[in-house]
């Protein structure tokens, strides 16, 4: 079984691409977490806490980056089991890769970060699934737009920096390790999946 994992920073239109890419491939889809009771807390408490943290101190950064790695692991893993040529899944080991090393390099330091980083890759290497990452990419001034769009709260300057870091960090990923990468800025939702069909045309 194939994987195709749509990645990116918030508001670059990955439900909307997985629901579609879905729809148009015939294939199932996997959301952003897990369909076990880790996912199903994790969905809970990031509907009401800040999005970098499950504990609303902030402070056990490193074992919530294992919390979320095990929930992930759990996603791709059930993905083994599904017969269907392919499975879209939204969020894959980038956002989960770039999203940790961002805050961990903030709250704590550049080399755990690194350290980190290189225990999450050999991790989600025992998952022993075929996967083809796909990152959507926005520039800021779209993602905040996009934000603002959707009643979102402003986020802060921070945020703003964790995302764009974020951002950065996973097109470095997958420049060095293959995959496709959109900016969906200035495109539509049919003109995005339209380039993502195309680039994983030979994949499948």
């Amino acid at each position: 079984m194939k994987l195709l994992a749509i990645d990116g920073i918030d508001a670059t239109g990955k439900s909307s691409v997985v629901a579609a890419l879905a729809a148009a491939e015939g294939v199932p889809a996997l959301g952003e977490f897990s369909a076990t009771p880790i996912g199903d807390l994790i969905r809970s408490i990031v509907a009401r806490n800040d999005f970098f943290y499950l504990d609303s101190t902030g402070k056990p950064r490193v074992a919530e980056t294992f919390v979320l790695a095990s929930d992930l692991l759990a996603k791709l893993e059930s993905a083994r089991w599904i017969d269907a040529p392919f499975v879209v899944m939204e969020r894959g080991a980038l956002s989960l890769r770039a999203y940790q090393h961002a805050r961990i390099a903030r709250d704590i330091d550049l080399d755990s970060a690194d350290e980190i980083d290189t225990l999450l890759r050999s991790l989600f290497h025992l998952s022993k699934v075929d996967c083809i990452d796909v990152l959507l990419t926005v520039n800021e001034t779209v993602m905040l737009r996009r934000k603002a769009a959707r009643g979102d709260p402003a986020p802060s300057q921070d945020e703003i920096d964790i995302l764009m870091t974020a951002q950065s960090f996973m097109v470095s990923l997958v420049e060095a390790g293959g995959g496709t990468i959109a900016d969906t800025s200035e495109l539509t939702l049919k003109e995005v999946v339209l380039a993502v069909r195309a680039a994983v045309a030979g994949w499948r």
